[in-house]
């Protein structure tokens, strides 16, 4: 997979980004980058972005709220970015997979 980026610059979440999480030895580099003060946290689902019926999110294990990187083993569908609360600056969640050959 290519290196995949959101943004976000108010409270809101981001679009999904979407893992291959059939992928033998799952392996996913999150990076998150922020300014300004803000409450974030980078959340995973195991359910299909898609469906309909709506994913359940869950904050990742480590806990990511702040600026920082990550190497994520859990298989995981999607990832995305949350903001829950908003004062200034903005915050940007990257993802890389290895292994897809996307």
């Amino acid at each position: 997979m290519r290196p995949t980026s959101t943004a976000v610059l108010s409270s809101v979440t981001t679009e999904v980004i979407k893992l291959d999480w059939e992928q033998p030895n799952f392996n996913v580099g999150l990076q998150l980058e922020q300014t300004g003060t803000n409450t974030v946290a980078v959340e995973l689902t195991l359910d299909d972005p898609d469906n309909e019926a709506g994913a359940t999110w869950n904050a990742v294990p480590s806990g990511l709220t702040a600026a920082g990187v990550l190497l994520l083993t859990l298989p995981c569908r999607a990832v995305r970015l949350n903001m829950s609360a908003y004062t200034n600056g903005s915050a940007r969640l990257t993802a890389v997979q290895s292994g897809s050959g996307q």
